[in-house]
């Protein structure tokens, strides 16, 4: 999917999340999505509104 976005929408910049510390951008512990969508929501929320 990374690869369509990137090839057909123009993408140039991608921010995984997982849990294998190596293979992500962001690693975050097992079955922790609250910890997920408090990085997503501290890293993109200036941008929402604009």
């Amino acid at each position: 999917m990374l690869t369509y976005l990137k090839n057909n929408c123009g993408i140039t910049q991608t921010l995984t999340f997982g849990t294998v510390s190596g293979k992500y951008d962001v690693v975050i512990k097992k079955n922790s999505f609250n910890e997920m969508v408090k990085r997503v929501r501290k890293k993109y929320e200036p941008f929402i509104g604009r």
